[in-house]
């Protein structure tokens, strides 16, 4: 119940609001869903986002983010997220990005970050691993494709590719790692409405590709409400894309509160 007046708050807000901005990611860093951009939070601006995630069977997924910009060039964040009903995930992570070259001062837009979370599973999609920790680092670009037109500057498609590396390490059963892509497009409305889809193959052949797809658009000035689409669980891919919702208030903030 508490699931669907959650989804009817936002479709309402969508309906009466206006452009997006860009926010935390489900899995932390400011990108698509699981695919990071080149977008960094503005010094000194801080960004808190909640999210509700529809998960096999009965469970659910709930997952809190914060961003704080650390620099001109750079943010820090960290998430801590909980999937229960028939089983129990706790994580908490962190995260850092830096943002080498920015559009429109370059070509293209250029970032690596890194993030570590620590997982406490019992039971659920994946069975019980007591002690899951997963680090990552990547290196990620951005392009415009299509550049924006108007005075309003939207209508804009970016292009995001990028390279990864992963490693997971579940105590008594040793560790894996993989390096891999991971590709994205965002599509900027007429209306100011962001989508975002994106692509990352599957870890070391034991999860499925993540395949996402999100819908942003401001509701107010500091609130941005998200819809989407996803099998994204952390750096794994489940077997059902389920459908998720969320809200990011912006701090701080007197214009978009992100450089892009």
């Amino acid at each position: 119940m508490l699931s669907r007046l959650w989804l009817l708050g936002l479709a309402a807000g969508f309906v009466l609001c206006g452009v997006a901005a860009a926010v935390p990611s489900l899995e932390g860093p400011t990108g698509i869903v699981a695919v990071p951009t080149t977008d960094v939070v503005e010094p000194s601006k801080a960004d808190l986002a909640i999210s509700f995630q529809d998960m096999e069977g009965d469970d659910q997924r709930w997952v809190v983010r914060g961003l704080l910009g650390a620099g001109r060039n750079s943010e820090i964040g960290a998430l801590y997220w909980k999937a229960d009903d028939t089983g129990d995930v706790k994580t908490w992570g962190l995260n850092y990005k830096l943002r080498l070259a920015r559009e429109p001062e370059k070509e293209f837009g250029l970032a690596v970050g890194a993030g570590y979370s620590n997982w406490d599973i019992t039971g659920g999609p994946l069975g019980d691993f007591p002690d899951f920790k997963w680090a990552q680092a990547y290196v990620v670009g951005s392009k415009v494709l299509s550049p924006a037109t108007g005075r309003d500057q939207v209508g804009q498609i970016t292009g995001i590719l990028g390279l990864v590396w992963d490693r997971v390490k579940v105590s008594g059963e040793g560790s894996e790692t993989d390096a891999n892509f991971m590709a994205g497009l965002e599509f900027k409305s007429r209306d100011g409405s962001v989508l975002g889809v994106e692509l990352r193959p599957a870890f070391e052949g034991i999860d499925k590709d993540i395949v996402s797809a999100v819908l942003r658009r401001e509701i107010s000035r500091r609130l941005t409400g998200e819809i989407g689409w996803t099998n994204s669980f952390g750096p794994l891919g489940l077997d059902d894309r389920r459908w998720f919702a969320g809200v990011s208030w912006r701090f701080g903030a007197e214009g978009e509160g992100y450089y892009h």
